[in-house]
């Protein structure tokens, strides 16, 4: 092999290294975007929310959901399916910070964000997140999930979405309407 040659294939060598350390390095930064939740509405049998001191558990009993502890209200129809449809199929896009001591900033800390955790039916845990509110642009959120230190912002608002309050997820039932069929026993 030539001098030149052999200096040629060292430095092409060398280049590949540096390539290959350099899309190492890359790599670290690249956002994961995606679902924030990756689960299946089927394997869904128990969604905690909470916020503040206040919480709420939703609890699916065959097809049908229930407000956990209340027997006196109903569930609001839509509700569950807009849980799904929304919240649970949001997606995150750009990473905001990765630093812990942020995590207040961006209102997804235990004491300022809205928590939100799935089970299945053997009360396993499927998912749980921190979501946060974000005060200059009203149409995302930051979300946090839990275990991790990364705050993304979401495609979409979905805090409204995290409310505690039995009344937003039920209703009182409509009595049962009067039979009209039956006939009047003074005609």
């Amino acid at each position: 092999m030539t001098k030149e040659l052999k200096w040629a294939s060292i430095a092409l060598v060398a280049l590949v290294v540096i390539w290959g350390i350099n899309s190492l390095m890359q790599n670290r930064h690249v956002t994961k975007t995606g679902e924030v939740f990756d689960v299946e509405k089927d394997d869904v049998w128990e969604v905690t929310i909470s916020k503040d001191n206040e919480s709420i558990t939703l609890v699916r009993t065959g097809d049908s959901w229930t407000i956990a502890g209340n027997d006196s209200l109903v569930m609001k129809s839509g509700r569950i399916d807009n849980l799904f449809s929304k919240t649970l199929a949001v997606k995150r896009e750009t990473m905001i910070s990765s630093n812990p001591t942020k995590w207040a900033t961006y209102s997804v800390d235990d004491s300022l964000g809205s928590f939100i955790q799935v089970k299945d039916v053997a009360q396993k845990e499927l998912a749980s997140a921190i979501f946060g509110r974000s005060s200059s642009d009203w149409s995302h959120n930051y979300v946090r999930t839990s275990g991790e230190d990364e705050v993304y912002l979401t495609n979409e608002n979905v805090v409204y979405t995290l409310n505690t309050s039995p009344k937003y997820w039920g209703e009182i039932p409509k009595p049962p309407k009067p039979d009209t069929t039956a006939t009047n026993p003074f005609e």
